[in-house]
């Protein structure tokens, strides 16, 4: 959903992004994201690199600050459909980190 810093609000994703695999640990950073002026992809976004156009047909209307990606969306993986919510930021600053959470897999 483009070349930005990605966040999950289910553990189970962020397991995913974490890398890890049965018994080696693991962490997650839990952080409050702020979105501010979302879109909602409707399908891959492989080649955005910054974010998107609120209006494609006036780009005068701004930027769009975020992109969430809801589950039932086409990902990109042939026929396969997005499983979990993701939001994707295109500014760090956009990120407050909070703590770390680390876990082992057994």
């Amino acid at each position: 959903y483009g070349q930005g810093v990605y966040f999950t609000d289910q553990s189970c994703k962020g397991l995913q992004y974490s890398g890890a695999n049965y018994g080696h640990t693991g962490c997650f950073i839990v952080a409050r994201v702020i979105l501010g002026h979302p879109i909602n992809a409707v399908g891959p976004l492989k080649s955005l690199k910054v974010e998107p156009l609120v209006d494609q047909t006036n780009p005068c209307k701004g930027r769009c600050h975020s992109v969430i990606a809801h589950p039932g969306i086409p990902n990109g993986n042939g026929m396969q459909k997005q499983v979990h919510r993701e939001f994707v930021l295109f500014d760090g600053a956009q990120a407050y980190p909070e703590m770390v959470v680390q876990f082992k897999i057994s």
